[in-house]
């Protein structure tokens, strides 16, 4: 990171079911069985990019509730990385990271015709997150 609050991204795998080749927030997954929330960020964290978080450290900020081929409740958490990380693609769902600043982001969903596509979440969904990721970036100057 620059210094700035950014986002970091995934570029799902062309071979992907849903959204094949397209940019998508940075890890994502169903729940196992007896699995918490928790434990399901932290083992999709290491299966997509290889990146071992501390669960104590997820902030969550939002759930979402997406009707769509199957009924989902999407709890979105952020997760705060210092410095530079090495990410690892151990499962194939992932095939690219990107680092976005926040009017990066906001200007590529506001493309009516973008190079690149995003995986389309609700206007509700995106402004919860950017509402969050602002007030980071504002604390973050004082």
């Amino acid at each position: 990171m620059d210094g700035g609050v950014e986002i970091l991204l995934q570029l799902r795998s062309p071979g992907k079911v849903s959204w094949p080749n397209c940019w998508d927030i940075s890890t994502a997954g169903k729940i196992n069985v007896s699995e918490t929330v928790l434990d399901a960020a932290v083992r999709e964290a290491l299966e997509e990019i290889g990146l071992s978080i501390d669960r104590e450290k997820l902030y969550y900020i939002f759930s979402d509730h997406h009707f769509g081929k199957y009924e989902e409740i999407r709890d979105v958490f952020l997760y705060r990385i210092y410095g530079d990380k090495k990410f690892n693609f151990n499962d194939g769902e992932v095939s690219d990271l990107k680092w976005f600043s926040l009017p990066e982001l906001k200007s590529w969903l506001l493309d009516d015709d973008p190079k690149e596509k995003i995986v389309p979440h609700s206007d509700a969904y995106f402004s919860q997150l950017f509402e969050h990721l602002e007030c980071l970036a504002a604390r973050e100057k004082l």
